[in-house]
């Protein structure tokens, strides 16, 4: 007879994909399912994508058979000791549950872990309101995309952009008029100049008018756009022309509505923002020269509104984009000089001061652009590119609070970071603000930053021109090497106190003269230093401060090292790995000869070539080394054997965020889990054979 306690476990293996089939009862002494960990990803992080690489591992004392990740199951090449699978991920916060069994004990929480879906965006610029999804549809103009937030939540999607949908990038996109019904957006790309339309389901991308597609009046300097579906048009405004153009939805062909000799009064000067009234008859045009026109678009007839003489209270700055109110009937303006919102009797043309300028608290407005009026619950939804976030705005109060953006962690924003040093032991990693000069400190768990010498209590010698930092774990300390003082420093990672090992009156040999990149060995006594101004790679003696340039001019043969930027270590092999600039390929430096050989570059190496050349990592598990690509925003793994380029971390490779200038990473030994920096200011965590990455911090 079959145990009842046996139905009811092989029923719960069963929902893990098993049979459990036992051959004696010496397994009922076995109580215990296998126990799992969760090593990628963090607890907590951030990211945009719709599914996401989880890695782990699994033990039992009778093997591992199967484990699942929220019902996906995982892979494995060695019983599940390690495993991978690929969860979906669905708006918001994501619960990820491991449930393991050995075929005989079922555990269906055997290790969580949460993770946070949320559209990436970088500088959010344009926007329209979707009323059949309900949606706020908005641009950005830094990750070149279309980005849709719900208003009833703070939780976004990314709905077209470089990873999503094909076709033509949305470059410049300064406006954009959505067709709810239709399921479409048309995007203004004022640069190219052109108008692309946008399926919103597929986030695929098409070329509406332009030069050579359409008939009709040129688009010179097209801004904005608003869609008028009384006649299904998209209709345009124009700095270039001074004029009002309609473009058809399905020819692309262009026609004037006003402007251009046609319509009677006030000439437009710059036209900006347009927005369409509920009658569907009439727009409200923002003028940056310091005016708001109504427009009539049945014959093209404009009337002042506001500015340049009419109204009373403050005088226009920059206004660039309006939002109609129809329960009031005002218009809203966002003036860019200003910093400032103001909204418009559209009766007397009274500007009045809505939020900004000291009226209303919280998050400053630096670049407020297109803006939405929710009715329901009586705010306004601002774009500003320049903080980065969706701010809500009290039509009452004009107090101002973030209501989405795409960050991570506590503390003062990240900028100009160049480097990162991560303390594995206590998973920790240091980032390096160039331009500030400081080293902050990121707590993975909550993504929370600390600069090192925040209250400036630190002793030694102030960092001037750091470059580049390396974590010494048998230390415990961190090295930077500083290109104004021409000098490598430890810094203690709590105190923040500063001590020059080498340099300047410490240690004997070549003076370095601008030093760009360190490594550090395994033991903590030498460092390996590039050096832009000795065109070389430098050996320091970390106990004496001592110098020997083991490859450069004189010194080893091979090509030259013109323009060092980072540099690698491969301890077995005793060489070094250096990014070079000049030559824009990967350098690598025998430490015993100091001979120079082109590992990939140009003429070296399958793949596309390096468009520039950075960070640098070593994976010796797998090896390879990963390389920053700032100027294709991209991580490429470099095969040790042959100099072959893989893309890791690109657009269309790897999930998660877009790199935004990726500058420098740090690789795990063992592990190959990444930590690294881009130029927007993020710290990122790298899976290492999928390509995707995380949000730590921003």
């Amino acid at each position: 007879m079959v145990r009842p306690r046996l139905i009811r476990l092989a029923l719960a293996s069963t929902a893990l994909g098993l049979c459990a089939c036992p051959s004696d009862d010496s397994l009922f002494d076995d109580l215990e399912a296998p126990v799992a960990t969760v090593t990628y990803p963090v607890d907590g992080v951030v990211t945009n994508a719709g599914g996401l690489t989880v890695v782990g591992t699994a033990t039992d004392e009778r093997g591992v058979a199967a484990v699942a990740v929220n019902g996906a199951p995982a892979a494995t090449t060695d019983g599940f000791a390690t495993w991978r699978a690929i969860p979906a991920l669905d708006a918001g916060t994501n619960a990820l549950t491991v449930a393991t069994s050995d075929g005989f004990n079922p555990d269906g929480n055997a290790a969580s872990v949460s993770v946070v879906r949320r559209a990436q965006f970088v500088e959010p610029r344009a926007l329209d309101f979707d009323t059949v999804s309900g949606l706020v549809i908005f641009t950005d103009t830094a990750l070149d995309g279309l980005v849709g937030v719900d208003t009833d939540s703070p939780f976004s999607n990314n709905l077209s952009g470089r990873s999503i949908g094909e076709g033509p990038d949305l470059d410049a996109a300064t406006g954009i008029a959505v067709d709810g019904p239709g399921g479409l957006a048309y995007v203004v790309d004022g640069a190219a100049p052109t108008v692309i339309v946008v399926g919103l389901v597929t986030g695929q991308r098409e070329q509406l008018s332009n030069a050579d597609i359409g008939e009709g009046p040129e688009l010179i300097e097209p801004f904005d756009a608003a869609y008028d579906a009384l006649e299904d048009r998209v209709i345009v405004t124009d700095r270039g022309q001074r004029a009002i153009l309609a473009i058809d939805p399905v020819s692309g062909d262009r026609s004037v509505v006003s402007g251009l000799g046609l319509g009677v009064g006030p000439d437009y000067v710059t036209p900006a923002g347009i927005v369409i009234d509920d009658s569907g008859r009439q727009a409200y045009v923002a003028d940056e020269a310091g005016f708001v026109l109504t427009v009539d678009l049945r014959n093209g007839d404009r009337r002042l509104i506001s500015g340049d003489g009419r109204g009373d209270g403050i005088d226009f700055a920059t206004p660039v984009y309006v939002e109609y109110d129809p329960v009031l009937r005002l218009v809203h303006v966002s003036d860019v000089g200003l910093q400032a919102l103001l909204f418009v009797d559209t009766v007397s043309g009274d500007r009045t001061v809505l939020s900004g300028l000291g009226v209303g608290t919280g998050v400053p407005f630096e670049e407020p652009n297109d803006l939405y009026f929710d009715a329901t619950a009586r705010r306004l939804l601002v774009m500003d590119g320049a903080v980065g976030a969706v701010i809500a705005v009290d039509v009452g109060t004009g107090e101002r609070g973030v209501f989405t953006d795409f960050d991570r962690g506590e503390g003062e924003p990240l900028e100009d970071l160049v480097a990162v040093a991560t303390d594995f032991e206590a998973e920790r990693p240091y980032a390096l603000e160039a331009g500030a000069a400081r080293i902050v400190s990121i707590d993975v768990a909550t993504g929370d930053r600390t600069a090192l010498d925040e209250d400036g209590s630190a002793t030694g010698p102030a960092l001037v021109e750091p470059r580049d930092l390396a974590f010494d774990a048998t230390g415990h300390r961190i090295l930077a090497v500083d290109r104004a003082l021409d000098a490598v420093l430890a810094i203690d990672p709590e105190s923040g106190d500063r001590t020059v090992l080498s340099g300047s009156g410490t240690g004997s040999g070549p003076s370095l003269d601008a030093p760009e990149g360190l490594v550090v060995e395994a033991a903590g006594t030498i460092a390996y230093v590039c050096d832009d101004g000795l065109d070389a790679v430098v050996r320091v003696d970390l106990a004496t401060g001592d110098r020997t340039i083991v490859s450069g001019s004189g010194v080893g043969t091979g090509p030259a090292l013109d323009s060092p930027a980072r540099i690698a270590l491969d301890e077995d092999d005793q060489q070094v790995f250096v990014s070079e600039r000049t030559s824009v390929a990967v350098i690598a430096v025998d430490l015993a000869t100091g001979t120079r050989t082109i590992l990939s570059g140009a003429a070296v190496g399958r793949g596309d070539p390096f468009q520039s050349v950075l960070g640098i990592g070593i994976d010796p598990e797998r090896d390879r080394l990963f390389v920053c690509d700032p100027a294709a925003d991209s991580i490429v793994a470099v095969a040790l054997e042959d100099g072959a380029r893989t893309p890791l971390a690109t657009d269309r490779t790897g999930r998660g965020p877009i790199l935004v200038e990726p500058r420098d990473l740090t690789v795990e030994p063992g592990t190959g889990f990444t930590d690294l920096v881009t130029g927007e200011g993020a710290i990122l965590q790298l899976e290492p054979a999928s390509g995707d990455r995380v949000l730590v911090s921003l």
